[in-house]
């Protein structure tokens, strides 16, 4: 087992030294980025900037969702419909086509664990129906489809920084809408109290661990601390980020949990084919004892495997694949060379 400190995690920890190398340096100018503290603040701002001019009411969401993102909708009064994906997360094209020829929507599209989503069949559609699209690229900081950037498909898309960077917060709402601007009023804010807490998380102190638990997640939302926090936006507009090295790095690890689960029950997904920067290793496990058993695997281990994604419990939702609720991650951090670790892990 590896030591404790060595805990191989689905995300970055904070990096220190970033910070101190970057504090005291003159802040660069970020021209036309939008910059919030989490993906879910940028979603908010995005669509009331588009709520603006645009009479939408109605919003298209995969069933394969985390919860965390349905606060924003109720917030803005918009109507969430869900759609169905199959095992391979193909969407169910003729359904949002039925929809969209009825009423006017917002149509939520997202690029998978940093894989992209099929983004010819989508642009058909909208160039067809003329919708609006929210890209969701939290998983996809540096993901590409065609060449062309991830993010840059959707009217509106986001990132979450902390998934990829060794950072505490950070988002960017990217509007790719000619003459669309919103305006904010103030970029940073001081850490809160949560983000402190997370900030040293790496010291292990157990009653900073209690509280990141049950501070997790709240399913209210204070637009009005929307900003990056000082410290990752000072680490994030003053250091330059090698995307080759994370991402070479990553599709290492993501290679490596490939060929080490190989004979294990685990399903993987078939439509990853091509090298790209994963979030995570995903699959799928065929019953929830098999689930249990990669989670604890993984605690014995100092490895977070984790669920994914939590679901929504709203009356409407519904998820037609029970498969997918047995989604499980294995983590590809590019802090790491897991292929390093090999010793250390057996399973049976």
């Amino acid at each position: 087992m590896l030591n404790q400190n060595n805990k191989i995690t689905i995300q970055p920890k904070f990096d220190y030294k970033l910070l101190f190398k970057n504090f005291l340096k003159y802040n660069k100018h970020l021209s036309k980025k939008y910059l919030f503290s989490s993906g879910r603040m940028s979603l908010y701002y995005g669509i009331s900037s588009l709520q603006k001019r645009l009479n939408i009411k109605k919003v298209l969401l995969p069933s394969l969702i985390c919860e965390e993102i349905i606060p924003v909708f109720k917030m803005l009064g918009i109507e969430i419909i869900y759609y169905q994906l199959n095992e391979n997360l193909e969407i169910d094209y003729n359904y949002i086509e039925k929809c969209v020829k009825e009423d006017n929507y917002f149509v939520f599209i997202v690029n998978y664990f940093g894989y992209p989503s099929d983004w010819k069949k989508i642009l058909e559609l909208k160039n067809k129906y003329g919708f609006m699209i929210i890209e969701d690229n939290a998983h996809s900081l540096y993901g590409k489809y065609n060449e062309k950037k991830l993010g840059l498909f959707g009217d509106i898309s986001f990132t979450s920084f902390r998934k990829i960077l060794p950072l505490l917060t950070g988002s960017e709402l990217k509007i790719n809408i000619k003459h669309e601007r919103i305006i904010l009023n103030k970029l940073t804010k001081f850490p809160s109290k949560n983000e402190f807490i997370y900030l040293f998380r790496n010291f292990k102190p157990s009653f900073l661990n209690s509280n990141i638990k049950k501070n997790n997640y709240t399913d209210k939302i204070d637009i009005e601390n929307y900003q990056m926090d000082y410290l990752s936006y000072k680490i994030y507009i003053n250091n330059v980020f090698d995307e080759l090295y994370i991402e070479s790095i990553r599709y290492k690890n993501y290679l490596y949990w490939k060929n080490f689960l190989i004979n294990s029950d685990l399903k993987y997904f078939n439509f990853i084919k091509n090298k790209f920067c994963p979030y995570v290793f995903p699959c799928i496990a065929p019953t929830q004892q098999e689930k249990e058993y990669w989670i604890n695997w993984g605690t014995k281990n100092n490895i977070s495997i984790i669920n994914w994604p939590k679901l929504p419990n709203s009356k409407n939702y519904c998820i037609e694949n029970n498969q997918l609720k047995n989604i499980i991650f294995f983590p590809v951090n590019h802090h790491n060379d897991i292929s390093l670790n090999t010793n250390y892990y057996a399973y049976n």
